[in-house]
């Protein structure tokens, strides 16, 4: 692509005839922007040549707004091989059991958050009469707390494969 014939320019110089502010200059640089460094290390500077860097942008341009369609054919060729592989990937998972659509997830959930609401909301019925004259914080909070726990268990110890549909709904 180099074939000279403009203006040499430094780094600020390409900046002033490209109208660019230097960051954009140091990006162009990073992206394959045709140049030459002239030092070595961090005070090392560049040289461009702006006929060779006109063309660089042009071509670029181009490849943005489709000119380069033989480069994205073969991009184009990897993203379905790999959009084919993660379809292949979810279905085997599918398949073995490691996902699940959406709703049966959702459906499950609603599940279990109405089955703990019923476990907890139930707790004051059930520990109101043995608290009845009760004066010892520690034992109040002893049986507050074993009954939210077995409301809790209760909830965690449920297989939702054997749920039929329509059970916790209500």
């Amino acid at each position: 692509m180099a074939k000279g014939n403009g203006q040499k320019v430094n780094r600020s110089g390409l900046a002033a005839v490209f109208g660019v502010s230097m960051p954009t200059v140091d990006a162009w640089v990073r992206n394959g922007c045709p140049g030459v460094k002239t030092g070595v290390g961090k005070g090392g500077g560049w040289e461009f040549d702006t006929a060779d860097v006109s063309r660089w942008l042009q071509q670029r341009a181009a490849d943005d707004a489709g000119g380069g369609e033989v480069a994205d054919e073969n991009a184009l060729k990897r993203r379905r091989m790999a959009v084919t592989l993660k379809a292949d990937e979810l279905s085997l998972a599918r398949d073995m059991g490691l996902v699940a659509p959406i709703e049966d997830f959702e459906r499950t959930q609603a599940k279990v958050f109405a089955m703990l609401r019923q476990g907890i909301m139930t707790v004051p019925a059930r520990v109101a009469m043995s608290l009845v004259g009760e004066k010892s914080e520690t034992r109040i909070k002893q049986v507050i707390t074993a009954a939210l726990t077995e409301a809790l268990t209760k909830v965690a110890e449920i297989d939702f494969d054997l749920v039929p549909e329509d059970e916790g709904d209500e």
